[in-house]
């Protein structure tokens, strides 16, 4: 029987010499495995760099942004009384800011009841918002020749300077004004207006007539019996109506109809003169007031909670004495806010007591809080309500339509004295303070208009100053993140690229072609100019005192830094952002995308933006205008529909548009997509509705439902207007408009370019140059290094590819050394056997001679 153990029986070790064996044949493993610990090393190495590209990359997209290089700080001497803070459009420069008064809200009370609970009364309540004001007489024919005398006028205790020259409206509103900061008070000049001179009849006798109007004239030595029809003749006249135009002066109707009226917009005195009229001829004889007249207008004081006083206020218009007394106000006016809606609230058997009217008006949100407070008298229950809003514009205005016991709580018009049911304990006021000395009137207490570029909060009344700066600050620490950013990855490609001549290593990637393209990239990107930005005076890094060290880092020149900022602080934001510049006032740049190319950009307009705009025909300034209970309008504004509900009453033509522009925008439909018009009167009366937006989504249709006639207001105007949107080309090629916004086509060097093109005019419209600074650069750079179809994953891919290939290798190999081992194994077991065998039969024959041996010599 063979033997089973290799090497028993032949002495022959057969596993040492496969084992040796096999390790000959496993050298080509040893070399895969090598390789593929290089491939893992690089692919570690990549992971390494491509996160170091990846911080570069967020770094620089945050200095991408324009603000971060154009950043102002402000600051006050006393932030108890106002604190400020500062944007972009900021310059710099220091103010003396004078608080006299802080925006306060109205708040009225009810008078008192015996329970909270217990009814009241049903109906609808209709809340409006807008400004009481204390309107003033005319200006008297003495005022206009000789003036106001000085001390004639004190407002809350304020004497206003008037003279000889206050002999208008307009000189007298400039003088209360200027005492606005003081007083608390602003004041209005209404119009001027001469009303109808009426029939104009024929000249006779032998002098020749004339008719100056405004220091314009009209008619001048013309032939005696002059008509009415030669007066419209000249008022036709395009010379003589832009003189009247400069003069401030516009006329409606016609002499021929009796109906030719002049207005002064700005409350400056007319003088109407006349000569050779002869006994029974013109105009002035006709109302018989003599050869001429000075026709002057009245001022409106806001607010009208004022105290009057002075030697002779009447001179002003006037009467002396306190406008609201116990919180009723006497002789006042009330005109709403078009910019508030009005709301109406309804009351019903479910909430008909006082906390179901306080729940009503909670919960309807309509810019009003209501509560209830104990006084602790007999009737203690008292209604106390409170605009939202500060500022003078924010007063209420009550009406109930319903029970006499609704009524007789809450009705509120504070241009009837007793029409006011509820009381004022607190009146709206206006913000006043003065800025290096100028008036400024606000209803809040944050004023973000008054200083450019700065937005104040206002604590409390008192004098401080303020200084508005540029945060060198923030652009220094801007420019080092940069600086910082870069010296980063710099630090990380020489660790993986360098070789240290000490130790005899190398860095990983050193020799890599990847990584040589990555930091060459960079390099260059960073030390060549932009070009868009060839005209001024920052186009390099180097300019701002960022420059390259020899051991390849960079660093910053503080001082260099520190002149740029000062001479050129506007420049700097270009040299890193991807920024647009126009050369039109009524161009700026929008947006851009990654395939906007840098460049100039010529505008061409072929249509300037449209906002849809219904125009009337009715002349609104010649007489009040009465709308009709129950009147409803249907109107689609932009693309939306609803009936729109018109307060009833007769209305000034400023008035109306106020009133209708409060209406449309408060309708909910309108309201709460934010959908709007803005409504006002010409020169010639006639009402305008526009609506807020531009383009071909802008829409304005209107139609009759109920009431008073659309007509009425509008005459036989069209009742339906479209906008339009921009249209022209960027660069020579057609963009694309939607609303004021032209967008360069797709395909084009301009491609997604978006500017806003405000204004009206056509043709040319200057240029626009776009430009890409060193952060937006870098950032499209590092994405073709980093992105999903970067170098680095193209380059991680290919290991990546390499170390599956490697795998697939050693199995394969494996595999095949397993089938060796086995082969070898069993020759080596044979040829043992065969040995085995081979001993075996050497030992017997040895025996069997031996054994022949011991015969033989026996």
């Amino acid at each position: 029987m063979a033997l089973s153990a290799s090497g028993i029986g032949s002495n022959l070790d057969v596993n040492s010499i496969v084992q040796q064996l096999m390790q000959v044949e496993s050298q080509p493993l040893t070399s895969l495995a090598k390789k593929e610990a290089s491939y893992q090393s690089k692919l570690s190495a990549y992971g390494s760099l491509k996160g170091a590209l990846s911080s570069f990359q967020s770094a620089i997209a945050a200095l991408a942004t324009p603000s971060k290089f154009q950043a102002y700080s402000a600051s006050t001497t006393d932030a108890a009384i106002a604190s400020v803070s500062a944007n972009s459009q900021a310059v710099p420069g220091s103010y003396n800011l004078n608080i006299t008064q802080l925006a306060q809200a109205q708040t009225l009370t009810s008078s008192g009841r015996t329970s909270a609970t217990s009814d009241v009364g049903t109906g609808t309540i209709t809340f409006q918002f807008g400004t009481i004001s204390l309107p003033g007489a005319r200006l008297s024919t003495a005022v206009a020749s000789s003036g106001i005398a000085a001390g004639s006028l004190t407002i809350n205790g304020t004497t206003i300077a008037t003279s000889a020259s206050t002999n208008s409206a307009k000189a007298l509103a400039v003088q209360i004004n200027l005492a606005s900061a003081t007083t608390g008070v602003t004041a209005a000049a209404q119009p001027t207006d001469t009303g109808s001179l009426g029939a104009f009849t024929t000249t006779v006798g032998p002098d020749d007539y004339s008719l100056s109007v405004g220091g314009v004239n009209i008619i001048s030595g013309g032939v005696p019996g002059t008509d009415a029809a030669a007066i419209d003749t000249q008022l036709a006249n395009s010379s003589i109506a832009g003189s009247l135009k400069s003069a401030g002066i516009s006329f409606t109707g016609t002499a021929v109809d009796g109906t030719l009226r002049f207005t002064r917009n700005d409350g400056g005195n007319i003088l109407i003169q006349e000569s050779g009229a002869g006994a029974n001829g013109g105009f002035m004889d006709t109302v018989g007031i003599g050869p001429s007249k000075v026709f002057t207008s009245s001022v409106v004081l806001t607010p009208a909670n004022v105290t009057i006083g002075g030697s002779d206020p009447s001179l002003a218009g006037f009467t002396a004495g306190a406008a609201a007394i116990n919180g009723i106000y006497s002789n006042s006016a009330f005109a709403q806010d078009a910019l508030q809606a009005s709301t109406s609230i309804t009351i019903d058997n479910s909430n008909r007591s006082l906390q179901g009217i306080r729940d009503a008006i909670n919960k309807a949100s309509i810019g009003v809080t209501a509560s209830i407070v104990s006084d602790g008298s007999a009737q203690p229950y008292r209604l106390v309500l409170t605009s939202n809003k500060t500022g003078e514009t924010s007063s209420m205005k009550i009406s109930v339509d319903g029970d006499d016991a609704l009524k007789e709580l809450l009705n509120y018009d504070p241009g009837i004295a007793s029409a006011q049911k509820m009381t004022e304990t607190s009146a709206a006021k206006n913000t006043a303070l003065t800025v290096n000395g100028i008036s400024i009137t606000s209803p809040a207490k944050t004023l973000s208009d008054a200083i450019q570029g700065v937005t104040l909060n206002l604590n409390k009344t008192g004098s401080t100053s303020l200084t508005v700066s540029r945060d060198t600050n923030s652009v220094n620490a801007a420019v080092n993140a940069f600086v910082k950013a870069y010296n980063d990855i710099d630090k990380t490609l020489k660790s993986l690229t360098s070789y240290n001549a000490e130790t005899k290593q190398g860095g990983i990637l050193l020799g890599d072609s990847t990584a040589r393209t990555i930091q060459t990239g960079v390099r260059q990107m960073m030390t060549a100019a932009i070009g868009e930005l060839s005209g001024s005076a920052v186009n390099t890094l180097s300019d701002i005192g960022v420059a390259f060290q020899k051991d390849g880092t960079l660093a910053v020149d503080s001082t260099k830094l520190q002149k740029a900022v000062t001479n050129n602080f506007s420049d700097i934001a270009a040299l890193f952002s991807a920024i647009g510049n126009s050369s039109d006032s009524l161009t700026s740049f929008v947006t851009s995308t990654s395939a906007t190319k840098a460049g100039k950009y010529a505008v061409n307009i072929t249509q300037p933006a449209e906002r849809a705009m219904v125009t009337g025909t009715v002349d609104l300034n010649a007489s009040p205008v009465t709308i009709a209970s129950g009147t409803r309008i249907k109107l689609t504004l932009d693309d939306k529909s609803a009936t729109v509900s018109l307060s009833a009453g007769s209305y000034t033509s400023s008035r109306l548009a106020a009133m209708l522009q409060s209406a449309i925008n408060g309708t909910s439909a309108f309201s709460s997509t934010g959908v709007g018009v803005t409504v006002s009167v010409d020169e010639n009366g006639h009402l305008g509705i526009v609506s807020k937006r531009y383009g071909s989504v802008s829409k304005v249709e209107i139609a009759d439902e109920a009431g008073t006639s659309i007509t009425t207001l509008l005459g036989a105007a069209s009742l339906s207007d479209t906008g339009k949107d921009v249209a022209g080309t960027i660069g020579g090629a057609a963009a694309t408009g939607s609303g004021q916004e032209l967008t360069g086509a797709a395909g084009t060097s301009a491609d997604g370019l978006k500017i806003l093109i405000a204004g009206t005019s056509g043709g040319d419209r200057g240029t626009v140059t776009f430009s890409r600074g060193y952060a937006d650069r870098l950032g499209g750079l590092m994405n073709t290094y980093v992105g999903a179809d970067g170098l680095i994953s193209s380059r991680t891919s290919g290991l990546n590819t390499s170390i599956k290939d490697i795998g697939k290798a050693r199995n394969a190999l494996s595999q095949r050394l397993e089938a060796t081992e086995a082969r070898y194994r069993a020759q080596f077991t044979a040829l043992d056997t065969l040995l085995s065998s081979m001993n075996q039969t050497s030992s017997y024959l040895s025996q069997q001679l031996a054994s022949l041996s011991s015969l033989s010599s026996s």
